[in-house]
């Protein structure tokens, strides 16, 4: 069923947003997904959180329809989707989140340097640690991981863990970490990665 035909507010993206880059193919999706899509499904698609899917919608870097209504009030156009995905690829630092430490698009050197807000015996982490300079090593993970999706992309997880993407695509092909393979793309589940982090530390 075709959903185009709705009325609302249409908020048009920044003019910057398109791009000529070449980038990742995008299509297959148009195979699992209606033309238009709500914000919950836009975030799925894109791997993000709730929070980050309101920043590009309010910030303008998608653009949607806003209905007149309280719940599932954005409609967002597949195709436009694909050019997002796309031109995220080709220039992400148009994406990162300014008020977030845990920002999946945040270049590893800039996340070293701007301390994470809080207080607390993790407050000014930048980087993981070893079991021995924490004393609660399963929590210090969790709280490193709070704000990423589920599924995780291995730029999220090079920024994150400052692993390289040979050591990750390791911890795939050796079944360490649990993940699904969608194209060119690992998606690599943030349990999984976790459970495989604390008990490597364990044997050490």
């Amino acid at each position: 069923m075709n959903n185009d035909n709705y009325i609302g507010v249409e908020r048009k993206c920044r003019p910057e947003y398109i791009t000529k880059s070449k980038t990742a193919d995008y299509n297959f999706l148009k195979k699992d997904y209606p033309n238009t899509v709500s914000k919950e499904q836009f975030r799925l698609i894109c791997h993000i959180g709730k929070s980050t899917a309101k920043y590009y919608i309010d910030n303008d870097l998608i653009p949607c329809v806003a209905l007149p209504k309280i719940t599932h009030r954005y409609k967002i156009k597949l195709n436009d989707i694909i050019k997002f995905l796309e031109d995220r690829d080709a220039n992400p630092e148009k994406y990162y989140l300014p008020k977030y430490y845990s920002n999946p698009f945040l270049p590893s050197y800039k996340r070293q340097q701007e301390k994470r807000r809080g207080n607390g015996l993790y407050a000014n982490v930048h980087k993981l640690k070893s079991m021995k300079e924490v004393p609660d090593y399963k929590k210090y993970l969790l709280r490193q991981f709070k704000e990423y999706p589920d599924m995780m992309t291995t730029l999220q997880l090079r920024q994150l863990t400052g692993y390289s993407l040979k050591t990750i695509l390791t911890w795939c092909s050796a079944n360490k970490v649990r993940f699904l393979l969608q194209g060119h793309q690992y998606y690599i589940q943030k349990q999984s990665v976790i459970s495989y982090l604390y008990e490597r530390e364990k044997q050490k």
